[in-house]
């Protein structure tokens, strides 16, 4: 990706040739939309992959065509209303599945179709994951694979936030479909050198709650606890040995004290305080220390607040966005995609309304350390890679030409009245449930009943 035109890359087109059509067939499109059942169809690869939206019918292979679903094999685990989009492990899951069968000989003569149900929360995740692939695989942008998606009767809702109930705070499809994007273009992920197993492994609250966002750069992750009692809760030694292992060297706390910092800083990670009350919005003072910190970091840098999703989305958010110049909701989406309920309510207004400003200071910054507003880092190795796990592996970071506008530089307007700076209260004995209590038991809850479903399944195969 050495020194291409981000401008050529957006507007890039794919030709697939498509497999010999037969004289026995009929056009698949048409044969596939003449079913009464068949709401939307969508062409991928002309006479070969399609994706069809059909009206709750279960769909049996024939001569000619292959139909499978993901609908309840790819599923995403909720909090309260939020129901995707799917992450990472899924979108990796669904890449190799897809590559496997149009690879598949026995598979060589038929025409491929994922198909989904009418119910709106699995058809927009499917068509998440069929559109990842086209831009992924099929080299599409993801205008061109939305627009294939699209149906003026059908439209997809929108992602929502972790909250309870029906919420206003929204991510639509493209948002997700153009941070995969350039999170692909970046080298912020490579989906063919993904460790599934890892992800889905430090996903599990029982082995950390750890995410990558950003490789070798960003993992956020649940607060650690001195004396854990719960399963949900880790030491802070409990991470040591993961974080030397992957050069983390700077820890950020955004919760009140619940673990001695010295944990950290006498293993030899720098461990700062950057406190603000939970569900809310960090200050002025609290994003530029953070960019100080952030930016000088020598390695990697752990952030967490309770839950490691609301607040720490808000910084991680912050940097894609200077850094990246990615949009608020595409970091929204990003992050979400890495790491499911990431920035929760009037959150996501923050950064939004942050978006200007801190596309200023990105191209001040690159304008200042590398003469260009236009470099932007690109990563030799995604997070969760194979093969950058040599001792001593360091990645490389190359300019690359993005699509930035020129902008007038500016500071960070303060939005809305916030805590100030300071170090992090100590947990008190009170009872009082926060924001991210109540993320953590859902968690908990969630990870038990993945166990006994996993513990069922065993016991299926026994008997």
């Amino acid at each position: 990706m050495n020194n291409r035109n981000f401008r050529l890359f957006r507007h890039s087109t794919h030709t697939h040739t498509p497999p010999p059509h037969t004289d026995t067939m009929t056009c698949p499109k048409s044969e596939l939309e003449a079913d009464k059942h068949a709401l939307v169809v969508s062409e991928f690869i002309p006479n070969r992959l399609y994706f069809v939206t059909f009206r709750n019918k279960t769909h049996r292979n024939t001569t000619d065509f292959h139909y499978f679903t993901t609908d309840d094999e790819l599923v995403y685990n909720n909090y309260y209303a939020d129901f995707g989009p799917l992450n990472l492990a899924a979108v990796a899951k669904y890449i190799n599945k897809m590559n496997f069968k149009l690879k598949s000989p026995s598979l060589a003569s038929k025409v491929i179709v994922h198909f989904t149900s009418s119910n709106e929360k699995k058809r927009v995740n499917a068509a998440f994951l069929i559109a990842v692939y086209a831009i992924v695989n099929l080299k599409m942008t993801p205008n061109e694979a939305f627009n294939r998606l699209c149906s003026l009767k059908y439209p997809y809702v929108s992602f929502q936030d972790a909250s309870m109930g029906e919420s206003q705070f929204k991510v639509r499809l493209i948002d997700c479909l153009n941070a995969v994007r350039k999170a692909v273009f970046f080298g912020i992920v490579n989906f063919d050198d993904f460790n599934i197993d890892e992800y889905e492994k430090m996903d599990n609250i029982k082995h950390g709650d750890v995410s990558w966002i950003v490789p070798q750069k960003f993992l956020a992750f649940s607060g650690p606890v001195d004396s854990p009692g719960e399963e949900c809760y880790h030491a802070p030694e409990y991470y040591l040995n993961y974080f030397r292992e992957n050069k983390v060297n700077t820890v950020i706390r955004l919760n009140v004290k619940m673990y001695n910092s010295k944990s950290f800083s006498n293993a030899g990670v720098a461990h700062y305080e950057l406190y603000f009350v939970d569900g809310s919005v960090p200050s002025h003072d609290i994003v530029t220390r953070f960019f100080d910190i952030t930016e000088n970091a020598s390695g990697a840098v752990a952030v967490h607040c309770k839950a490691g999703l609301g607040r720490t989305g808000c910084l991680i958010g912050a940097y894609l966005i200077k850094h990246y110049r990615m949009t608020a909701l595409e970091a929204i989406a990003w992050m979400r995609i890495c790491r499911p309920g990431c920035v929760i309510g009037y959150q996501q207004t923050w950064l939004e309304e942050m978006e200007p400003a801190l596309w200023n200071m990105g191209d001040s910054y690159r304008l200042r350390y590398h003469g260009s507003v236009d470099h932007i880092r690109n990563h030799k190795y995604g997070i969760y890679s194979f093969r950058n796990k040599e001792p001593n592996q360091m990645q490389s970071v190359e300019g690359l030409s993005c699509d930035c506008r020129d902008m007038q530089q500016g500071s960070i307007p303060t939005l809305y009245p916030h805590t100030s700076l300071h170090t992090s209260p100590t947990a008190t004995s009170s009872k009082t449930e926060t924001q991210g209590d109540k993320l953590n038991a859902v968690k908990r809850w969630r990870d038990m009943q993945q166990t006994v479903k996993s513990f069922k399944k065993v016991l299926k195969k026994t008997h």
